[in-house]
């Protein structure tokens, strides 16, 4: 049974008015649904990128579900079996990465040039925002070492010379506080004319962004320690080079040479960068096998932007005739404060890469 309601009538202009006026909710709330849709990471689908070609590999996974480091490891250990076979009588390095506490990895990048050299790149995040840091930089390091590399042609070199044998990238942001960059380049000196010692040269990038330019927070860079660490190896090291020495205040250029090898065949590697107004000292010992450096951000214009530096060193082993040996740690460490009151509270962001050569 249906009952007929008796009630107010509206007039046809009023019909038409909120006919007019339902419309342009309508049109509203659809643009307003797109907008949000294209501005939230909620509503963007997962990010899941798995490609792995013969020479190279690239792997990224939103922060939820991370990258196993048992796929990296499976991956890196193909790539090195690789290089081992199409390459049986050169010394191969690859590195392997701590990973930080709470921290996931979210970018996996690895390649083989055409001289037999294994590339890396390790992205880790300490939450989702700085998952969406990590995947732009693993994206320029894909532009960079895949899609735009053009190798250089393999020259025969008749005396000593600095020859790359390894290359890696990785950063680890955590928001608020920051970000720190370990990016490093290994090189193994050829034709030494030396049966019984083996000398190896490292090239570091270090890199801490402060959480006041990256994330707009309160957090701006304190101190950086980048350090070699070759007492980790087992094949007797003796460090032999690093630079900068010394302390320097202020903007500057500064030239850093790397040398190794006996006085009859030896070689050495330079390069310069660009010292921000920070104060470096050096921390290293030739007692204890370590090379270590203390950046020190002494005013609010360094504080609150990127900064880093480029030191170097070079180790002596004891060469051996096969096998896979540790020779160091490459550690970025950056300590992050924040102003609370009339004091400040820190926070220390470290990555660690455990370099190897294989024989």
């Amino acid at each position: 049974m249906s009952r007929k309601v008796v009630g107010y009538q509206p007039s046809a202009g009023l019909i038409s008015a909120l006919m007019l006026a339902a419309s342009l909710v309508v049109v509203i709330g659809i643009e307003g649904v797109a907008t949000a849709m294209a501005e939230s990471p909620k509503a963007v689908s997962k990010v899941n990128i798995n490609e792995v070609k013969e020479n190279y590999a690239f792997v990224l996974r939103d922060f939820d579900r991370g990258i196993d480091i048992n796929e990296i490891e499976k991956i890196r250990q193909n790539f090195v079996n690789k290089v081992k076979s199409s390459y049986p009588e050169k010394v191969v390095a690859y590195a392997v990465s701590d990973i930080p506490e709470g921290a996931k990895i979210v970018a996996y990048g690895i390649k083989i040039d055409d001289k037999g050299v294994i590339n890396q790149y390790l992205g880790f995040a300490g939450d989702e925002k700085s998952a969406e840091i990590i995947h732009k930089k693993a994206r320029n390091w894909y532009s960079s070492n895949i899609l735009e590399s053009s190798e250089k042609n393999s020259l025969t070199e008749a005396s000593a010379s600095w020859a790359e044998i390894n290359r890696n990238e990785a950063d680890y942001y955590v928001s608020p506080y920051g970000g720190v960059t370990n990016n490093f380049e290994i090189r193994q000196l050829v034709n030494d004319g030396s049966s019984t010692y083996d000398w190896f040269a490292v090239k570091h990038i270090f890199a801490m962004e402060p959480g006041c330019q990256r994330y707009n927070s309160e957090w701006k860079n304190d101190r950086g320690y980048p350090t070699h660490d070759y007492s980790v190896s087992t094949r007797n090291p003796q460090l032999h080079d690093w630079d900068p020495l010394g302390s320097y205040t202020g903007q500057q250029t500064i030239t850093v040479s790397i040398t190794g090898g006996e006085s009859s065949a030896s070689a050495t590697w330079s390069w310069s960068y660009t010292q921000p107004d920070v104060t470096t000292l050096d921390r290293s010992s030739a007692s204890t096998e370590i090379a270590r450096w203390e950046m020190q951000f002494n005013n609010n214009d360094v504080q609150t932007t990127t900064g880093g530096m480029k030191p170097g060193s070079s180790v002596r082993v004891n060469q051996p005739s096969s096998g896979c040996y540790q020779l160091l740690d490459l550690v970025s460490e950056g300590k992050f404060k924040k102003p609370v009151w009339l004091w400040y509270e820190y926070r220390t962001i470290r990555h660690i890469w455990h370099i190897y050569v294989m024989y």
